[in-house]
């Protein structure tokens, strides 16, 4: 049997087995990267840089693994345009 269950939601034994690969890290960050670097996801880096270097701009995300988010992989992006 294989179960679906938010990583948020409580272990139970009734869970099995929990898997969540953090190798697929990598994979992940690689294809945010090219989604962000699209002309449309550029022009938002670019107001979002713009913004950032005149006033404190907070990236919010829901993940709860504070290492890995798409926050982190976005303020990567915006280190590399200059802020």
């Amino acid at each position: 049997m294989i179960k679906l269950k938010r990583v948020y939601e409580r272990p139970s034994r009734a869970d099995g087995r929990r898997v969540l690969d953090p190798a697929r890290w990598s994979e992940f960050k690689r294809r945010y990267r090219a989604e962000l670097r699209t002309s449309e996801r550029r022009e938002l880096l670019e107001t979002l840089a713009d913004q950032a270097r005149r006033d404190t701009v907070t990236l919010v995300y829901a993940a709860r693994d504070e290492e890995r988010n798409s926050a982190r992989v976005v303020r990567e992006e915006l280190a590399k345009m200059g802020r």
